[in-house]
């Protein structure tokens, strides 16, 4: 499959997140819909991913599904990047791995806060009025050895 940019990947799929510059209302935490992250999903708009709108202080999980029967399982990491990156294909600059989906047998749940300071030194920080943007490679099982 081609993807926007001329780049041939099995699975185009890309998470855009666009934040509210209303500072004026403080938005009641919610948690949103949960992602599944997978080529069968039909919420990823070809050549577009999927956009959300969330407020600081939103959850939301993504989930890598296990294997169906009859069905190959699709090996991937997920990356925070920046728009050029994710416009280019490339999780090759200051590359941030968010989850790697390597478990056949099993559901993988990634959940992310989306908050502006984070009490862990590893957490993941938003700023109001910056686009996100996580985007993924196609791995091999064996990349995981």
């Amino acid at each position: 499959m081609l993807d926007m940019w001329g780049q041939s990947y099995p699975l185009v799929r890309s998470l855009h997140a666009i934040y509210s510059s209303d500072r004026s209302a403080l938005p009641s935490a919610k948690s949103l819909e949960t992602i599944i992250w997978s080529s069968q999903n039909p919420k990823f708009v070809t050549g577009k991913g999927l956009v959300i709108y969330p407020d600081i202080g939103d959850k939301l999980d993504i989930i890598c599904p296990k294997a169906d029967a009859g069905r190959d399982y699709e090996f991937y990491k997920l990356y925070l990047v920046k728009q050029v990156q994710a416009e280019s294909c490339s999780t090759v600059l200051d590359p941030n791995v968010l989850v790697t989906c390597n478990k056949p047998e099993k559901d993988i749940k990634f959940t992310i806060k989306f908050q502006e300071f984070s009490p862990n030194y590893m957490g993941l920080e938003f700023k109001r009025n910056i686009n996100y943007f996580i985007t993924y490679r196609p791995t091999t099982p064996t990349s995981y050895i």
